[in-house]
């Protein structure tokens, strides 16, 4: 499993220039997704993929433009705390979702930079994939 897991890892790291996303960030997002989204459709892992690139691609001051800035801004990520727990293990689902958003598959629009688990009234034009809300 594990080998399956680096081989995807790889592709990902080979098939983008390293400027984009760097294993080391991959990796670190990859973490953060099976934190906030185990167990979720691969919609749902994939989308929350999206909202981290969303904002680090965003033109938007607020947002950092880095996958480690994004995941560790204040108050943003609450799993960041346990990116080292033991538990914190990253599957093949989580790569894959990192692989279809930077190979331009897409369930979100661009500017979806938020998701939570109930939906909050500042999120505009929400949609609902398994457990989670995404929105503006």
């Amino acid at each position: 499993m594990r080998k399956i897991i680096l081989a995807i890892a790889m592709c990902i790291t080979m098939a983008f220039p390293a400027s984009a996303m760097t294993q080391e960030e991959t990796d670190l997002l990859a973490t953060i997704i099976a934190l906030e989204a185990k167990g979720e459709p691969q919609e749902g892992l994939q989308a929350v993929a999206e909202v981290v690139i969303n904002r680090m691609e965003s033109e938007d001051p607020y947002w950092p433009d880095s996958i480690t800035g994004v995941l560790s801004q204040r108050g943003q990520f609450a799993t960041w705390p346990y990116r080292n727990k033991p538990y914190a293990l990253p599957g093949e689902e989580e790569y894959k979702a990192i692989e279809a958003v930077l190979q331009g598959e897409r369930v979100l629009p661009e500017d979806y930079v938020f998701f939570a688990r109930k939906k909050h009234g500042w999120m505009h034009d929400c949609v609902k994939i398994g457990h989670h809300w995404f929105g503006r």
